[in-house]
Order: C-alpha cells, then sequence, then structure tokens
C-alpha cells in the first residue's frame, strides 16, 4: 500500500509513509485500495481488531477514520467509549493530539449539551459519545460507527448504535470496532463464530499480538507486563487470545513461575511434612493430589490421580501410591449409609488414614492460593495436567446486565475436583483450620440449650 503524506491531500504520495504493522497492515488494506478510496472489492462493512496492549489498535482505528472524513465531504460519524470520562480523559485528547495539527478540522466543545465534535473543513465530522448517555446517540443518522474498547460497551448500546447506521454518503458504511479480549459480546459475536460465518455477515475479524508493535514500545515492555502479572493476563492483554480471565478463579498462575519439571519422589527430602489432599467423588471424580512442604517455604504438588465410580478399596489402593501419608479428605462421605457404615469408614478400613479437610471461608482460600501462586510459592508438577487445565479453567459464574455489583464471590462449582483436593492439602500444610460439620452443629445444639436455661440469678424489675 503506498504511503501516508498527512499535511497534504496527496495521500499516495510515499514521502511520508507510515510504518504499519502486519494488523495494522492488514486492517488499511481491508479498508482501502491503493488510491485510498474505500476498498469497494470486498463487502466488508464492520471491521473488529481485538488483542494485546500497545498493538496500534487504537491508532489505525483513528487514522482510518480521519482519513475517511478527509477524503469523503460531509460524511458523519459517531465515535463512542463506555463512559464520559474514559471519552474526555483518552479519546478526544489522543485523536487530537495526533491529528488537529494536520488542519483538516477543528474541534468544538459545548458545554451546555456536553456535545465533543471534530468539524471538518469540507463538511464531515465526528461526534464523541458515551455509551453511559444512551440519549445523546439518538440524534442523528450516521455513515460510520467507531467503538473504543467495545467490549465494554453494552450490546444495548451497540443496538442503539445500529439503528442510527443508515447514512448515504460513503461508498458503503463502515464500523469500526477495537478493543482487548473479553467474555462479553465481543467474543460471542466475532470469536465464537467461523470465518466463513463472519464473512457471510460482512464482517471482517482481526486478531494481534503486542509484539507485532514492539518498534513502537518501549523495549521491556512484554517482559515486565509478564513478570508482574499472571499467565492468564499476559496471555489476553499481550497474546491477544480470548481466555476470559474476568471471570477465572486463579487469576495469579503463571505457568513459568508455577510449573516445575516432574519431580524425583526418591529425591523429596525425608523431614519436609508431607500429606495427600483428597476429594471424594462417585459420579463426579475421585481425586488425589500429593505435596510437600520444602525447606524454602514452598508448597510443591508432585502428583495427581482421578478416576469415576471407585471402590473403598480402589480409592484407598489409589492413595496408597507413595506410601501410607495423612489424607486430608473431603468428609462429605461421612454420611452413614442404612447400615450405619460410611465411605469414610469402609476407605479408612481399607488402610488410608483420613484427616477432615476444611471447608469454610472459601473466598479467603482463594484469595490466599493466589497469594502462594503470585509470590511463587506454590509448585506444581507439569505432569500434574489435570489439576493445571483446572487451574486455568474454573471461574466465576458469567455476569449479567445490570448485576455488576455486589456479585457473590462463589466460582461455578464444576471442574474444580483437583483444586478441591488441593485446597484441602494447602490449608491443612498452612495450618489454617477450620470447625468441622458436627462441631458446629452440635455448638449450635449448646448454644440453644443455654439460651433456652433460664437464669436463676436474673431478676426482673419490670
Amino acid at each position: 500500500m503506498p504511503g501516508i503524506d498527512l499535511v497534504n491531500n496527496d495521500f499516495p504520495d510515499t514521502k511520508d509513509e507510515i510504518d504499519f504493522n502486519p494488523t495494522q497492515q492488514l486492517f488499511m488494506e481491508a479498508v482501502f485500495n491503493d488510491n485510498w478510496q474505500i476498498n469497494m472489492d470486498n463487502e466488508f462493512k464492520e471491521f473488529a481488531n481485538y488483542g494485546g496492549y500497545r498493538a496500534g489498535k487504537s491508532f489505525i482505528q483513528q487514522l482510518a477514520i480521519w482519513l475517511i472524513c478527509s477524503i469523503y465531504p460531509g460524511c458523519r460519524w459517531v465515535y463512542v467509549r463506555n463512559t464520559y470520562d474514559e471519552l474526555k480523559d483518552t479519546v478526544i485528547p489522543q485523536f487530537n493530539a495526533i491529528f488537529l495539527k494536520y488542519n483538516r478540522y477543528k474541534y468544538v466543545e459545548h458545554s451546555k449539551d456536553g456535545s465533543h465534535i471534530a468539524k471538518f473543513y469540507n463538511g464531515s465530522e465526528i461526534r464523541f459519545r458515551s455509551a453511559d448517555m444512551p440519549e445523546k446517540l439518538l440524534s442523528a443518522e450516521y455513515d460510520g460507527i467507531a467503538l473504543c474498547q467495545g467490549e465494554n460497551i453494552p450490546k444495548e448500546v451497540v443496538q442503539i448504535l445500529i439503528g442510527r447506521w443508515s447514512g448515504t454518503i460513503l461508498p458503503k458504511k463502515m464500523f469500526f470496532n477495537e478493543g482487548n479480549p473479553a467474555g462479553t459480546w465481543v467474543k460471542t459475536e466475532y470469536v465464537d463464530r467461523t470465518k466463513e460465518e463472519l464473512e457471510a455477515d460482512n464482517i471482517y475479524f482481526l486478531r494481534c499480538e503486542t509484539k507485532e508493535n514492539e518498534h513502537n514500545i518501549d523495549k521491556d515492555y512484554i517482559e515486565d507486563y509478564r513478570k508482574r502479572n499472571s499467565d492468564i493476563d499476559y496471555k489476553r492483554f499481550i497474546l491477544g487470545e480470548f481466555v476470559g480471565s474476568e471471570d477465572v478463579v486463579f487469576t495469579e498462575f503463571y505457568a513459568e513461575r508455577n510449573v516445575i519439571p516432574v519431580i524425583d519422589v526418591n529425591l523429596i527430602p525425608p523431614n519436609c511434612k508431607k500429606g495427600i489432599g483428597g476429594d471424594y467423588g462417585q459420579r463426579n471424580l475421585a481425586t488425589f493430589i500429593w505435596g510437600y512442604k520444602n525447606y524454602d517455604g514452598d508448597i510443591i504438588i508432585y502428583d495427581t490421580w482421578g478416576a469415576i465410580r471407585q471402590s473403598p478399596q480402589e480409592i484407598a489402593d489409589a492413595g496408597l501410591k507413595y506410601g501410607k501419608q495423612t489424607v486430608i479428605y473431603d468428609f462429605s462421605c461421612k454420611e452413614k449409609d442404612r447400615y450405619g457404615i460410611s465411605e469414610w469408614d469402609r476407605i479408612q478400613d481399607s488402610g488410608l488414614s483420613l484427616t477432615e479437610c476444611s471447608k469454610v471461608d472459601e473466598a479467603g482460600t482463594i484469595s490466599y492460593i493466589n497469594s502462594l501462586m503470585k509470590q511463587g510459592k506454590l509448585k506444581i508438577s507439569e505432569n500434574c495436567t489435570d489439576l493445571i487445565w483446572e487451574i486455568n479453567n474454573w471461574k466465576y459464574p458469567p455476569k449479567k446486565i445490570g448485576s455488576e455489583l455486589n456479585l457473590k464471590e462463589i466460582p461455578i462449582d464444576a471442574n474444580n475436583h483437583y483444586i478441591d483436593a488441593m485446597k484441602y492439602f494447602i490449608k491443612w500444610i498452612e495450618g489454617l483450620t477450620s470447625t468441622s460439620p458436627e462441631a458446629i452443629a452440635e455448638r449450635k445444639s449448646f448454644d440453644r440449650l443455654v439460651r433456652s436455661k433460664p437464669r436463676k440469678d436474673f431478676m426482673s424489675y419490670g
């Protein structure tokens, strides 16, 4: 594609060529032809560009809009960000800092109605609006729509915009959308659909990584981010992957920090505190994790086991893989059957020494484990693939529109059988104790008895 002279109208002039990164180049080639006219060789009307931080997504979108408004007199665009504060603090200053000096438009603010408009001297205009003031989106018809951080803009607002997308000035209507990966409507709209489905709806979808734009950012930016953030965040905000970290429970898990080579069990120091965490299941998985605490205070998990529909003897045999150790086990299997015997009893009779796990304070336990992960104090052997998979996939319920506040800190009860075993083990080895259900029930019964017993030394003067 020819270079761009931002000062003159001779856009094919190569003397001031912008160095596009690979995704920016693809975006511009899809939007424009070699003569800097809107590309009519494709049927795309919607252009979405999602990926890592600092990948140049906002710049290339703003450049395309500025060019279109400069080339096509009288066209009208609306540029939307989620909140008014974000709009006036980021989008507008960024746009004006780059383009106002080229004298194609004047920027106008009206304090009375809060409008912000880039009025081009050829009659085109860009109206800057925020999604938290949807009533201001209803007053005009637009040839083009642009979303900044589209993942944060409610789908209902996007639908309002689509309803105003009826201008006729451009050769075809244009809808630009950029942002970072998230599990909102953009994932359903772009990521979860096939290329053929997207093309059938005239959608051109791009994904980009931060490293594509390395020549425009600090040389240590990517490595610094990786050191300071979780593996999930690195994948999402640097590699541009849609991993849904906004719902992931263990946000501080980072493979390069928390996953280690396979442990030779014969080399585990004999005096280290060792144990097994276990979660009971029949239709669901019964699981074990084996771990110890080394002399540096690091918690090491070196093996796992899991199976469904196992007999007490099979569960006990699995737990004895590395010899007899303390097993911190799920007390839900203590309920006795009609013969007065529980699965807990049967597993113990088969050779395992069981200790009741602690199940209270789920939110506190999750926070504690996240802290261990972030400090590099929890390490998991790379052969524990099922546990690692659960850590990367255990999530909170997705947010629903209108329920962003006061969300319950309770993860989904799925993909967590190895995690439960890990939690029981960590709380035990770290000395984080809790009261068993039987003790709680007994205490409540005692409290009721005390409250119901009349006090002999109490005299009423009423």
